[in-house]
């Protein structure tokens, strides 16, 4: 069963794209992004979900500001917001593994920190394990060839009416 919610992914880019855009905060971009991405929406189409949560790295949350000025993305991070888009904007399904939360991997988390890296040396596999959700150069696509496939079937200013 492929899990892809269109409606939402459609609602999703085009709030996305008025973010980035510096056109609504970031409190607003919240406010908007609950309402389209609920428990419901996550289950249907995992890839809202992990989507959002990377999302939420890219502004600080303690207080209201666009992404313009010193908030501004950097070159690198727009792109690959746009790279998002797209994906929100495809019928490709969500194929990453979706990363769990554990008292075990919270705990190494944390002292990981504490231990500025160092407890990284003593528990190699949790190392592993995390290598193994970091995101690919074309995340959220499958692959490189998912992409490009992507970009030469544009459905934005493509002429045709969505």
């Amino acid at each position: 069963m492929i899990l892809v919610d269109h409606k939402r992914r459609r609602e999703y880019a085009q709030l996305l794209r008025h973010f980035i855009a510096g056109r609504i905060t970031n409190f607003e971009y919240e406010d908007l992004a609950e309402r389209i991405i609920d428990k419901r929406a996550s289950e249907l189409d995992p890839a809202l979900w992990e989507i959002r949560g990377q999302i939420w790295g890219l502004y600080d949350d303690l207080h209201s500001h666009r992404l313009t000025g010193i908030y501004s993305l950097s070159p690198e991070t727009c792109q690959a917001v746009l790279r998002i888009i797209v994906f929100l904007y495809t019928d490709q399904e969500y194929t990453y593994p979706i990363p769990r939360i554990s008292l075990s991997g919270c705990l190494f988390g944390i002292l990981n920190i504490v231990s500025i890296g160092l407890m990284g040396n003593f528990f190699p596999p949790m190392i592993d394990f995390y290598n193994k959700y970091k995101a690919p150069p074309e995340w959220p696509f499958e692959s490189e060839a998912h992409y490009k496939a992507a970009l030469a079937a544009p459905q934005l200013l493509n002429g045709k009416a969505m």
